[in-house]
């Protein structure tokens, strides 16, 4: 027997979760900027308006972002619970799949692992089929096709350039 494994990975996965304007505020993109050098975004249009007659055209100001930066707090953990909340709803990173950092090794032949904005599947099978075309019915077939939609419900798009699938291991 051998294992075969297949990997999706979310780019974006980070910019899909929002904060608080509050918190977005602690945000900061660079350094601070002059208002000409930012006038031209949807932002800084908003701003404007929202300052009406104090605001000043000659004053710097700073871009925050509204979603969660990667490096913040517990981000990172947020981030895997909304990623298997995704999947969990779609039908699949089912608890005698799934593989977790200090729990027990699933013990069937199908196993579930998702880290953070990655997700990874491994199907152990008979030697004689790795590196050869699945079947429709294959465990590992129908929890990716689960995933895929999944994955299309929730508006992700895993990035195609480092999706794997069925590669022998």
């Amino acid at each position: 027997e051998g294992v075969r494994g297949s990997v999706d990975d979310l780019p974006d996965f980070y910019h899909t979760e929002l904060c608080s304007r509050s918190r977005a505020r602690s945000n900061q993109i660079g350094y601070s900027s002059e208002w000409k050098e930012l006038s031209g975004l949807p932002c800084a249009e908003r701003f404007r308006i929202r300052e009406g007659a104090a605001f000043n055209p000659h004053a710097r100001v700073r871009a925050v972002q509204r979603t969660v930066p990667m490096g913040d707090r517990n981000a990172t953990d947020f981030s895997q619970i909304a990623h298997q909340g995704v999947l969990r709803v779609g039908g699949v990173c089912r608890a005698e799949e799934n593989l977790t950092y200090r729990g027990p090794v699933p013990r069937g032949r199908t196993t579930e692992a998702t880290m953070i904005d990655d997700h990874i599947v491994t199907q152990v099978c008979p030697t004689a089929v790795l590196g050869k075309k699945p079947r429709p019915h294959d465990r590992d077939v129908v929890l990716l096709s689960a995933v895929d939609r999944a994955y299309a419900d929730a508006g992700l798009c895993p990035k195609l350039a480092k999706q794997k699938r069925y590669e022998p291991v």
